[in-house]
C-alpha cells in the first residue's frame, strides 16, 4: 500500500473519530459514555501521530539514508510500548 492511500485512510478514520467524539461530548456524561469518550480520544492522538509520521515520510518520498531520525525512533518507541 503506498504512502498516500495509508495516510486518505487514516485521515478517513481521523475524521470518523472526530464526529462520534464530538457526539458523544453532546450527551449527558455517564459511567458508559466517558470511557468510550477517553478511549476514542486516545485513539485520536494515536491517528494523528500517525498521520505526521506518514505526511513526514510521503514528503522525503519514504527513501532515506543513514541512521533513521529521532522522531520516527520516538515514534516506534511509543507504538511498541502500547
Amino acid at each position: 500500500m503506498e504512502i498516500t492511500q495509508m495516510l486518505d485512510q487514516l485521515k478517513v478514520v481521523w475524521e470518523r473519530n472526530a464526529s462520534a467524539i464530538a457526539a458523544l461530548e453532546e450527551l449527558p456524561a455517564a459511567r458508559g459514555t466517558t470511557g468510550v469518550l477517553e478511549n476514542l480520544r486516545k485513539h485520536q492522538t494515536c491517528v494523528e501521530d500517525a498521520v505526521v509520521a506518514l505526511s513526514r515520510l510521503a514528503r522525503v518520498g519514504g527513501k532515506v539514508r543513514g541512521r533513521k531520525p529521532a522522531w520516527i525512533t520516538t515514534v516506534e518507541d511509543a507504538i511498541a510500548s502500547r
